[in-house]
């Protein structure tokens, strides 16, 4: 026999088996009555956490909400959040603060480039105008050069002659 044949006769022998129970015996009735009430005091009854409850969470909502409460001769005035006096002074403190921050972090920033430029462009003139010395020394040098050479020429020129001049006399 197959397991699954043996499984088959197995579930119709316990099947065949099983008997009704009978149904306990129960008061049905007491099911269906109203349950007692309880008579508790007034500071155990169910509606005190939840007013408490509730006031404390328009006490937080009051602070929370800046609500200000204030009385004159012509009666009660509520203001939820700042005054608008006071508002006004907050934003625009807050707006200043924010505008200096700005500012300096600009002027910062362009100080620092103007710096930098300053110090290229310094480098540069300074750069430029030793070029320009070393030339202007490099032509003095030539000239003197050429000077010096002319006048050794000129000397060696009227050294001969004399020399010669010498040597003719001398003869």
């Amino acid at each position: 026999m197959s397991k699954q044949h043996q499984f088959e006769q197995w579930l119709s022998e316990a099947a065949a088996e099983v008997t009704a129970a009978p149904v306990p015996e129960w008061d049905r009735a007491a099911t269906y009555r109203p349950m007692m009430h309880n008579h508790q005091p007034w500071w155990q009854r169910p509606w005190l956490p939840i007013t408490s409850f509730a006031t404390s969470a328009l006490a937080v909502l009051l602070v929370v909400a800046q609500v200000q409460i204030s009385s004159d001769a012509q009666g009660f005035t509520i203001q939820f959040g700042q005054s608008p006096a006071a508002q006004v002074e907050a934003l625009v403190a807050a707006e200043v603060g924010a505008m200096r921050d700005e500012l300096r972090a600009e002027m910062t920033a362009v100080n620092e480039q103007f710096a930098e430029y300053m110090l290229a462009v310094n480098r540069q003139e300074r750069e430029a105008e030793l070029e320009d010395l070393i030339q202007y020394i490099s032509l003095l040098r030539e000239d003197d050069q050429i000077y010096f050479a002319s006048q050794l020429q000129q000397y060696a020129e009227d050294w001969i002659y004399h020399v010669e001049l010498l040597n003719q006399s001398v003869q």
